[in-house]
């Protein structure tokens, strides 16, 4: 258990994933669906995350869009959605320069965060802009 405190946690998740490409090398949509169950000391909490993603290549840039979804079952205000938007430039095989943004809104009971930052109180809404440089050796 979290804080070393005495009992039991169980975790129950299944997820399922795809992509297509629609347009071969072009144009992609992807998504997941992502049942789960939590129950930490027998107080139990099931939901569902879900994502859906399209991304479009044009020569060697590539820009996306995802939005993603959070829902808890029995649990006033504590759902969760996301936006994400980004944009990709291949320099090469090896390298590659990337932008992005993403938002999160919660609900006034959802504390979800973004690149593994969190709120620092529920219902706060998180954004964030990332760019950098990616190099594979």
């Amino acid at each position: 258990p979290a804080g070393g405190g005495a009992g039991e946690q169980r975790v129950k998740e299944q997820v399922v994933a795809a992509m297509y490409d629609v347009l071969p090398n072009t144009l992609k949509v992807w998504g997941n669906v992502h049942p789960w169950q939590f129950d930490s000391v027998g107080t139990p909490l099931k939901g569902t995350d879900a994502m859906l993603g399209v991304s479009y290549w044009f020569g060697t840039n590539m820009v996306w869009l995802n939005y993603g979804a959070k829902r808890i079952n029995d649990c006033v205000s504590c759902n969760s959605k996301g936006l994400g938007i980004g944009y990709h430039y291949l320099f090469s095989k090896r390298t590659e320069f990337y932008a992005s943004y993403a938002k999160v809104q919660n609900q006034a009971n959802a504390a979800n965060g973004l690149a593994g930052f969190t709120p620092t109180a529920p219902g706060q809404n998180m954004s964030g802009i990332v760019a950098g440089l990616a190099v594979t050796f």
